[in-house]
């Protein structure tokens, strides 16, 4: 059991995962998307995991979270960052998504993906405005190359998270990119 399925357990749920989405994808692509409607609603909280690289010509390549299909400026973030070169923290207001750092495809590793953990607690809730907690990383074999990042962010809407997609800033993600999404109990 994950630390955020035993946080969901200890606040009232039964911390079991139920599948809500899963989606690999087979070659290049601009977007992995649940579709319209593509999360159910049939759970306490969402906890998401990506496999995500980028075919932009760099080490890293920054990939955008949306929710509901909302690329409007309604995403407050703070972002906790560090890599061989050290820690950094910033902060971000009226965004239009949420923004993950990703291998690209010059890092090192030909096979390297970045693996990302993302928790949306009550996002079925329609009275309060929801909180997303992205924590990302990747180690390349150039050590100078890795990242890891913490980007909680508050998004400025009370609507039920119903759908979810990842899209690149530049170029696509690599085939063998994939979200899986499940439901907290």
């Amino acid at each position: 059991m994950t630390l955020v399925a035993t946080a969901a357990k200890s606040s009232g749920g039964s911390g079991a995962m139920t599948q809500l989405f899963d989606s690999t994808l087979a070659a290049d692509a601009a977007t992995i998307d649940t579709g319209a409607n593509g999360v159910p609603q049939t759970a306490n909280h969402l906890l998401i995991f990506l496999l995500l690289r980028g075919t932009q010509a760099a080490t890293t390549a920054n990939i955008n979270m949306t929710l509901n299909n909302d690329a409007a400026a309604h995403y407050d973030r703070v972002n906790v960052s560090g890599n061989s070169g050290g820690a950094s923290g910033s902060s971000g207001t009226a965004e239009s998504g949420i923004v993950i750092v990703a291998p690209g495809a010059s890092v090192t590793a030909a096979a390297l993906f970045g693996v990302v953990q993302v928790f949306i607690p009550c996002y079925t809730q329609t009275v309060a405005d929801k909180h997303v907690f992205p924590l990302a990383g990747f180690a390349d074999t150039n050590g100078a190359n890795g990242l890891v990042q913490l980007r909680p962010t508050h998004f400025q809407s009370t609507a039920a998270i119903s759908r979810i997609a990842i899209t690149p800033a530049a170029n696509n993600l690599k085939a063998g990119s994939r979200m899986t999404i499940y439901g907290l109990l």
